[in-house]
């Protein structure tokens, strides 16, 4: 890989480290400063900003210079970031922390909405590599920003991690000025050799629609992994840190076995796409009536293999199929819709919890999604016949 493909990635590794260690940092002192009630109301809001946001731009989003809006959206958030800082200096308000918490989530879809136009650019021979590679970086980098916020949070004030974030983006956004000409030039090349800007919706449908099942299929784990790691596990909080890892070291060797064995070929690519959302749903199943820690392990280590099985061929089928010019517009479309379902989906299954026992929600709602997805591929089968 030449050295423009290194400088993007190292770009995109910082920002996630500085993302993942941010959000921990930021719901573990909304949690501890306010109620749980507080918390969840500012959860439900992220979700509805982030609908909001990504509905907003979906038509827009393309009419902009990608790398132009890109580096703004790192200006924005490093502005952003500082300001929070300031006030937390003055007031040391919660209020501060979550206006932050919704700013920062605009700023992420906007920018999960283009970045797929970055990929593309570097040319079709790497879109399954490059997919790989960065689905390692974002794994391995997210679980380190995790425990990076975690260990942070519990010895300094929150305003150190802020400012760590800080320092990321604008090293982030020096190596992205470094190659913005690069960028540019590449995504001239490859639009002008795409013949049109429209694409059918039935490919975006269709990935949308795989894609909620797949949410459906894994919201147990989602939204109810600590609770039921207490019940049927113990309470050494040890073991989520572990189910993290697990989780890491599946999806490491998972990206790095589709790198090279994965060839840009939609139909394979569709194959995987559908069995890994499957056996997503599969596993899920199974914990429901497992009560075994390391069954428990073995199944967390494939489900990250899964997770990251499932994430490349999506990027794979949308960046394959759908024209450079409206990435964007499919991309935040996919994260709308999406979106609104995991909402649904999470408050379903953490109200329940209240009424049910947990084994019966790690059973139900994989099997719902299940269901989802084979009734929608005999479907659609019947309708192409």
């Amino acid at each position: 890989m030449n050295t423009n493909i290194m400088i993007y990635m190292i770009s995109y590794a910082l920002i996630i480290l500085g993302n993942s260690a941010t959000f921990v940092a930021v719901y573990w002192t909304i949690g501890e400063k306010s109620t749980y009630s507080i918390l969840a109301l500012v959860v439900s809001v992220v979700f509805f900003i982030r609908f909001i946001t990504s509905r907003i731009i979906t038509n827009k989003i393309d009419k902009f210079n990608h790398v132009k809006l890109y580096r703004n959206l790192f200006v924005i958030r490093i502005i952003t970031l500082a300001t929070a800082l300031l006030l937390l200096n003055l007031m040391h308000d919660i209020l501060v922390i979550c206006v932050l918490t919704i700013i920062l989530n605009c700023l992420d879809v906007v920018s999960g909405s283009i970045s797929p136009k970055f990929v593309k650019s570097f040319g079709e021979a790497l879109i399954v590599k490059m997919n790989s590679y960065l689905s390692i970086i974002e794994k391995v980098l997210y679980v380190l920003g995790m425990i990076l916020g975690s260990v942070l949070i519990a010895r300094v004030d929150i305003n150190v991690i802020i400012y760590i974030e800080i320092v990321m983006y604008i090293i982030s956004l020096v190596l992205i000025i470094s190659i913005s000409k690069v960028l540019s030039e590449n995504y001239e090349k490859v639009s002008g050799e795409e013949s049109a800007s429209k694409y059918d919706i039935a490919i975006v449908n269709y990935i949308l629609v795989i894609a909620i099942a797949a949410n459906v299929m894994i919201t147990p784990y989602t939204t109810l992994i600590i609770p039921y790691i207490r019940e049927r596990l113990g309470v050494n909080p040890d073991i989520f840190t572990a189910t993290e890892i697990f989780m890491m070291f599946g999806g490491i060797l998972s990206g790095v076995l589709i790198s090279k064995y994965v060839t840009l070929d939609s139909r394979k690519s569709d194959k995987l796409f559908i069995f890994s959302a499957l056996l997503q749903g599969f596993l899920i199943t199974g914990l429901s009536f497992n009560s075994n820690i390391i069954i428990y392990f073995v199944f967390m280590f494939v489900l990250g293999a899964c997770i990251t099985s499932f994430n490349i061929p999506l990027s794979i089928i949308l960046q394959n199929n759908i024209p450079i010019k409206s990435i964007g517009k499919a991309k935040s479309h996919i994260i709308s819709i999406s979106t609104v379902f995991s909402a649904l989906s999470y408050l379903i299954s953490s109200a329940s919890i209240n009424y049910v026992d947990i084994s019966l929600i790690y059973f139900v709602f994989p099997i719902i999604g299940i269901m989802m997805l084979i009734v929608y591929k005999f479907l659609r089968r019947k309708n192409e016949v």
